[in-house]
């Protein structure tokens, strides 16, 4: 039976979701190629996409094929469903064909009924009749935290045990070329900002951290903000002030660069079924401040400072006491950082994804027996 991907995922924005998606394809595209036998027990894997791609994948182990003439959702229960109907299909976006006989999907996170406001009617309307479907039509579910699995079972009425956990990993961004000009362009210097990441949605609560910013403004550095709008994502209008600068999307290269050279990082997102971003800042060596919320503290554990993201005034004071920390203070949160990031690699991630294809392909077949791993003991479910 082939494996096929549903790569749709390749002609959109890049945010969480499609990292997620394209680094794990690429952790297991690197796992084939290094590892024969599970190449050969899991067989042919093929990549399906629309027209219109925006990333050209360097995957040397799965073939990459378009199909159809349409896009979007009308795409995946179109042409994607009838190229890929006799095999397995693995659709990590969220989405995917509602009638597929074999699918393998991942739903990242509850974030749609929990957090309703930050999303537009038609996107809530779309995916709160589409995902309950999914999930109980999918051969397996998928998703990346504890947190999430719990959520996703409540709203979804389907068993919390039906997930099977494959978190994100942060360490692309240590692939990323560092590109300083976006240092020299926006006049920044080491240790002279403070860094938060995230697009302009109410969940991420940017305006609060602002705001909160506004506060001890003379007394931490000026706050720099990296991100944009997302496809179905109401956008909050979003405060202005001569210490806050706002830059946009910008490639790996360059966030790389303003992660190393950042006083620190800070993360205020109200609502998260994993969160990247922080992780990304450990990976680098940049201390972390955090929301206390959903699965933040799950990912990050003792990695990261805390602080509450609904109150503006606690929010002011930890901003203090994170650009206040003396050099042992910080040396030994980075320190912290760095050990918790190093759990979470796209490679683990990868062979996760790659042993879950091999158990469903080998569902059904008498006396089938996974290989084992050293990633085996991560392939554990929601519990």
């Amino acid at each position: 039976m082939t494996v096929f991907i549903n790569a749709r995922f390749l002609c959109q924005t890049l945010s969480g979701v499609q990292r997620f998606a394209g680094e794990i394809v690429a952790a297991m595209d690197d796992l084939l190629g290094s590892d024969p036998a599970m190449a050969t027990a899991i067989g042919p894997i093929v990549a399906l996409h629309p027209e219109g791609v925006l990333r050209r994948p360097q995957w040397r182990h799965i073939d990459v094929k378009q199909v159809g003439r349409t896009y979007g959702h009308i795409w995946e229960q179109g042409a994607l469903y009838r190229a890929s109907k006799d095999g397995l299909l693995i659709s990590l976006g969220n989405a995917g064909p509602l009638r597929h006989p074999a699918h393998m999907v991942a739903l990242h996170d509850a974030n749609i009924w929990e957090i309703p406001y930050a999303f537009s009617p038609g996107y809530k309307m779309l995916h709160k009749t589409m995902r309950p479907i999914l999930a109980r039509r999918a051969k397996q579910l998928l998703t990346v935290s504890k947190f999430s699995a719990i959520a996703l079972s409540k709203y979804l009425k389907v068993p919390e045990d039906r997930f099977s956990i494959i978190p994100n990993g942060a360490n692309h961004i240590l692939k990323a070329v560092v590109d300083p000009w976006v240092l020299q362009e926006h006049k920044l210097h080491k240790q002279g900002y403070l860094l938060s990441v995230g697009n302009h949605s109410p969940n991420k609560n940017i305006a609060k951290l602002i705001e909160a910013h506004s506060l001890v403004g003379p007394f931490v550095p000026p706050l720099v903000i990296v991100g944009g709008t997302a496809s179905g994502v109401e956008i909050e209008r979003l405060p202005q002030n001569s210490k806050v600068r706002f830059l946009g999307r910008v490639s790996d290269g360059a966030l790389r660069a303003l992660y190393e050279q950042a006083r620190g990082f800070v993360f205020p997102s109200l609502y998260e079924g994993f969160g990247i971003p922080p992780l990304e800042a450990m990976q680098i060596g940049t201390p972390v401040l955090a929301a206390y919320r959903t699965a933040v503290p799950e990912i990050l554990q003792d990695g990261a400072m805390y602080f509450d993201p609904t109150d503006v005034g606690k929010m002011a004071r930890a901003l203090w006491q994170f650009s206040s920390l003396s050099t042992v203070a910080r040396t030994d949160l980075i320190a912290r950082g760095r050990k918790v990031a190093a759990g979470f690699t796209w490679e683990k991630s990868g062979m996760l994804l790659a042993e879950q294809i091999l158990m469903l392909k080998l569902t059904g077949s008498k006396g089938a027996q996974v290989p084992r791993t050293k990633y085996a003991s991560h392939a554990r479910k929601a519990s």
